[in-house]
C-alpha cells in the first residue's frame, strides 16, 4: 500500500463524503442513489461493501435518483459511509495485526 493511498484512508470524513455527495446530487441529480454511491467510493477510495453498509442503515430505496435526497438524509448518508469505512478499516488493522503475530 503506497503512503499517498493510506494518508487519503486516514484523512477521511464525512464532510469530504458529503462535499462529494453534494457535488454529485449538483450535477447528476437523475443518477441512482446506488450509482452515486459507488462512484463515491471509486473516487475516495472507499469499497463498495462501505456503500452497501451505508444504505442498508439508510434504509432507502438505492434506484431512488440523488437529486431526491433531502440535505438530512444525504448527510446521514455521508455520516453513515464514514462510520462503515471506520469499522472497516479497523477490521482491517486488527487482521494485519494477527497476521504479523
Amino acid at each position: 500500500m503506497d503512503r499517498s493511498y493510506l494518508e487519503r484512508l486516514t484523512t477521511a470524513n464525512s464532510e469530504r463524503v458529503l462535499l462529494a455527495l453534494t457535488q454529485q446530487q449538483h450535477l447528476h441529480p437523475a443518477r441512482s442513489i446506488i450509482g452515486t454511491v459507488r462512484t463515491i467510493c471509486e473516487t475516495q477510495g472507499f469499497s463498495e461493501l462501505v456503500a452497501d453498509q451505508a444504505l442498508r442503515e439508510l434504509a432507502v430505496d438505492t434506484r431512488t435518483s440523488i437529486g431526491r435526497l433531502s440535505r438530512h438524509q444525504v448527510r446521514a448518508l455521508a455520516d453513515s459511509m464514514e462510520t462503515a469505512w471506520q469499522v472497516q478499516l479497523a477490521n482491517r488493522i486488527s487482521a494485519r495485526r494477527h497476521q504479523h503475530a
